[in-house]
């Protein structure tokens, strides 16, 4: 079972994106602000299915495109997941 639902992460994106920063609404509900840019920039990306836990092992050729990605594009770890669609850092 995860920590936060579905339903409340998509409250507290909704919260942010109708005009309040992140950090505030982090703040209000004792989150990470991290945390919460993640779930939002996950939620712009695949919609609600960036919300939901994903399981996953990764093979090498996977890994290594990533990688090389981040190198060529000069993304961030953080961006890499959002766009590659993994769920971690």
């Amino acid at each position: 079972m995860t920590k936060y639902n579905l339903a409340l992460k998509q409250i507290l994106i909704e919260e942010c994106l109708s005009a309040r920063s992140v950090h505030e609404v982090a703040l209000k509900h004792d989150l990470s602000p991290s945390l919460l840019r993640r779930w939002v920039k996950g939620y712009e990306q695949h919609g609600a299915a960036g919300l939901i836990a994903k399981y996953s092992h990764y093979d090498a050729q996977f890994k290594l495109k990533v990688l090389q990605c981040i190198e060529q594009d000069g993304l961030s770890a953080q961006q890499a997941c959002v766009q590659f669609d993994i769920r971690g850092p």
